[in-house]
């Protein structure tokens, strides 16, 4: 029956309704799944409306809430389809503002909408992150969907904690929800907050602190004097963080306690494994109620890479739909957290190329909104290819049917113990892909919690600087200061280009002194000229090797099999560079410092130094497995197919004669 719903309500007219009397005498039929039946070849969306702006109109949802949104429209008569984001922050800046969407999609022929959530600025209401938000997010898709200038069709937009706001709404199944484009966001949220069982703990400490923090302590305290002192011991820690955040307990982080029952670093803190509280908050918890097309995009140095990536794979199989299960799209490129990625060529330390833009990040964002909320595909928009990936190291953009690549094949390289020593790290060590030898002796170091190895780059989010070592911006660094601290695993120039495409895992046999510690292991490519810039890394602690849930302690110098995995990438290492293995037990501030002892690191008082072996010999092997993809087989995307970006140039200021909205009122 929802099937049939979904396509009177989506695909209105002749064309819907010869479906739906084919789907009774035809039950297998699938021609709707398949796409969408009412979308005909056709142009780029093309900018030539002016912009009309309302702020701060209140809204009433079902409870009687009343929460505050701004409405961006074009400035013309007639109804328009709707991109509605819901913001956690400031609407005036939301996310989706930060990425341009309103001054790009509004002139093209769109109504864009931001609303705060309950709570938040000017929004009544409390705001509580436990509180699942797809009630009041199925009451603003209707509301919108009302509105005079709406044509009845909407689409959710959101990056990061709006991408859990339009999961979650997405969920909650609104009647005239068409459509959704999700952004570097989570689907599980213990691994928003974890990863391998290590806390994110620079991202954790500063968002719940400061980001959401600030406005929570002005509700929560109001004009007193108790939120004056609050202000003023957060203006101190963000002068001094590393000096702040180097307290135990971490529960005992002063910025943190706003008020009694008001901490949100320490409640999540308080949740170290993957329990009921995580499983709840979880939009993959739903994924069997989403029955719309979603485009997932994802950034191959976003911390939340990982939950886009299985939002993608398992939409396509759980979605409660078979119209959301064959239209899941994914798009990827080399892209961080930070909004001002998505519109330069650098990123990190590399200048990925004028082809990185090309067709551009909010141009390949409207031809899946063309597709589905103006029934227009245009030459971008192809249905039989619903993944886009950014190859770095080659530098543009291709596209495949699947994700990850069915045709990578997996490949092993061990680690090898090395009777050279050059200097480079705390082992020099090899990396081939000839078997390990049958006697070697294990790579051992100290690892010091009060003295841990500094994050450069990669996947981090809301970083401090910790260390001379340390560099808080993100992408691919110089990891040549963590090399020397860690041990590494190298391999001879490679005679030939390879490509890794799909997720990097390492297999360690190790063993510590202590009852607990952690595993970090980077993939890194070596230059010619020896420069060693990260390119994936993944984290495990050591008593979640077995369970997210159940976590076991370490018999002291006992070797146990471990899989760290690392995030997924796309990546060509050229013929002459060299892949390089890091192993250590820390990236801080990236990741909370294990203390190597039996209580929760968040929660312990005290700490010990560990002695860490990664065994090497064949009875024990350590290796990693690279997913490999034929540089030769796998082609770029090139001439017609890769259209000039239209995105520079400033929002016109006069109308230009634009075609009239088509399509009649939505159907309510």
């Amino acid at each position: 029956m929802m099937d049939t719903y979904i396509l009177l309500h989506r695909f209105p007219g002749k064309i819907s309704l010869v479906l739906f009397l084919l789907s009774l005498l035809w039950p297998g039929i699938a021609v709707a799944a398949s796409g969408n039946p009412a979308a005909v070849d056709g142009e780029p969306s093309r900018p030539c409306y002016a912009m009309v702006v309302e702020y701060d109109v209140p809204v009433t949802l079902r409870d009687g809430t009343t929460v505050a949104v701004d409405i961006y429209r074009p400035k013309a008569s007639g109804r328009f389809p709707v991109l509605l984001e819901g913001s956690a922050y400031d609407k005036r800046c939301s996310t989706d503002i930060r990425m341009s969407t309103h001054t790009f999609f509004v002139p093209r022929g769109y109504v864009v909408i931001i609303w705060n959530v309950r709570g938040r600025f000017k929004s009544g209401g409390s705001f509580d992150m436990a509180a699942l938000p797809g009630n009041d997010g199925w009451d603003m898709v209707e509301w919108a969907a009302r509105q005079p200038w709406s044509n009845g069709k909407i689409g959710l937009v959101g990056k990061s904690y709006s991408g859990q706001i339009l999961l979650h709404t997405a969920a909650a199944r609104p009647p005239h929800l068409v459509c959704a484009m999700s952004a570097l966001t989570g689907s599980d949220a213990w691994q928003w907050y974890y990863r391998g069982g290590a806390m994110e703990f620079g991202f954790s400490l500063y968002w719940g602190t400061v980001i959401l923090g600030w406005d929570l302590a002005e509700k929560t305290l109001g004009n007193t004097p108790a939120l004056q002192r609050w202000k003023n011991l957060l203006e101190m820690y963000l002068a001094d963080q590393q000096t702040f955040a180097d307290v135990i307990p971490l529960l005992d982080f002063k910025p943190a306690q706003i008020a009694p029952g008001v901490n949100l670093f320490a409640t999540w803190a308080s949740h170290p494994t993957a329990d009921a509280y995580w499983k709840r908050l979880s939009p993959s918890s739903y994924f069997s109620r989403i029955e719309i097309p979603i485009l997932h995009i994802g950034g191959w140095y976003d911390i939340f890479l990982d939950g886009t990536l299985n939002a993608f794979q398992e939409l396509r199989q759980r979605a409660g739909a078979p119209l959301a299960r064959r239209n899941q799209r994914l798009l990827l490129g080399p892209w961080h957290h930070s909004v001002p990625s998505y519109h330069g060529t650098r990123i990190g330390s590399v200048d990925y190329g004028p082809g990185l833009n090309q067709p551009g990040f909010n141009m390949m964002r409207l031809a899946f909104a063309d597709y589905w909320l103006k029934d227009t595909r245009t030459p971008l928009y192809r249905e039989d290819a619903p993944v886009s990936v950014f190859t770095m190291g080659r530098n543009c953009w291709r596209t495949a049917p699947s994700w990850p690549p069915a045709e990578a094949e997996p490949q092993v390289w061990y680690f090898h113990a090395s009777a050279r020593r050059k200097g480079e790290s705390l082992n020099d060590g090899v990396l081939s892909q000839a078997g390990p030898a049958p006697a070697a002796p294990p790579q051992t170091y100290l690892y010091d919690p009060m003295n841990p190895t500094p994050t450069r780059g990669g996947s981090g989010l809301l970083l401090f600087p910790f260390g001379p070592d340390s560099l808080v911006d993100y992408g691919q660094q110089e990891q040549g200061p963590v090399d020397k601290r860690s041990l590494t695993f190298t391999s001879g120039p490679l005679a030939h280009d390879l490509l890794v495409s799909g997720a990097v895992s390492a297999h360690l046999s190790a063993s510590s002194s202590a009852v607990d510690t952690d595993w970090v292991v980077r993939l890194c490519d070596v230059f010619p000229d020896g420069r060693s810039l990260n390119v994936v890394e993944g984290i495990q602690r050591a008593r979640f090797r077995e369970s997210a849930s159940a976590p076991s302690l370490l018999q002291p110098g006992h070797i146990y099999d471990y899989t760290v995995r690392m995030s997924a990438t796309e990546y060509l290492f050229r013929a002459g560079h060299r892949l390089r293995i890091t192993v250590g037990s820390s990236s801080y501030p990236r990741w909370s410092r294990n203390l190597n002892v039996a209580a929760f690191p968040e929660q312990a008082v005290e700490w010990t130094v560990a002695r860490n072996a990664i065994h090497v010999d064949a009875a024990h092997p350590s290796w990693v497995e690279l997913p490999i993809l034929s540089a030769d087989a796998v082609a770029c995307r090139h001439g017609k197919d890769a259209a000039p970006s239209g995105e520079r140039g400033a929002l016109p200021m006069e109308a230009r004669p634009c075609p009239k909205p088509g399509g009649s009122e939505y159907p309510r």
